[in-house]
């Protein structure tokens, strides 16, 4: 079975992670900050021009941020201190 995601973890100043849906072509974008947004739509060749930009950053920013339809995620992490 052939993996249903693309996932890079740039040399960034500020995005951690990028995972990007082959199926529904859908970009999670994981920040330093630890926001996640999910953007939709996203073409292959964006994907494969962010993670081989000479910047990350500036690539999404002039490419993918404010140009693809966005929606940031919320997710209500706790660390757990029970360790048994």
């Amino acid at each position: 079975m052939d993996k249903e995601y693309k996932q890079h973890i740039p040399d960034s100043s500020f995005i951690f992670a990028c995972l990007w849906n082959i199926e529904y072509q859908t970009l999670a974008v994981l920040f330093k900050t630890g926001s996640i947004w999910v953007y939709y739509n996203v073409p292959e060749e964006v994907y494969e021009e962010l993670i081989t930009a000479e910047s990350t950053g500036n690539y999404f920013n002039s490419n993918i941020r404010n140009v693809y339809q966005a929606e940031k995620i919320d997710l209500k992490l706790k660390a757990s201190t029970n360790n048994g």
